[in-house]
């Protein structure tokens, strides 16, 4: 059962390493282009003109980070394998959910789905 649990965390670690880095792509990007990110027509009125692309960032990360440690959590509290399976698969959707929104907003025309 450890080694279930072992391949399944390192499994899971591996498909939430690439959310994290984006997330951290996202503020370097933020950071380095600052004049991009905030030409005028789309700047929003915040404390800061970078808020926005790093709180998308730092959620991006956190978000990752949490999951790895709540699969980790659950994995050890697991009592048989088809437990640590399941986490695992749940896990897993849980992290990529993030990724099939963008995907349905990026694929959704609104003017179509507004005018009916």
């Amino acid at each position: 059962m450890n080694a279930t649990r072992f391949i399944c965390t390192l499994l899971l670690h591996l498909m939430i390493m690439p959310e994290i880095r984006s997330g951290v792509s996202m503020l370097e990007f933020a950071v380095y282009n600052e004049e991009d990110v905030n030409e005028k027509k789309h700047r929003f009125k915040t404390p800061h003109k970078l808020f926005y692309p790093m709180v998308i960032g730092i959620m991006k990360i956190s978000g990752g980070i949490i999951t790895e440690v709540l699969n980790m959590w659950m994995m050890g509290y697991a009592e048989t394998e088809d437990d640590v399976v399941k986490d695992f698969i749940a896990f897993g959707i849980i992290s990529t959910i993030d990724d099939i929104i963008v995907m349905v907003i990026k694929n959704l025309d609104v003017e179509e789905a507004v005018e009916g």
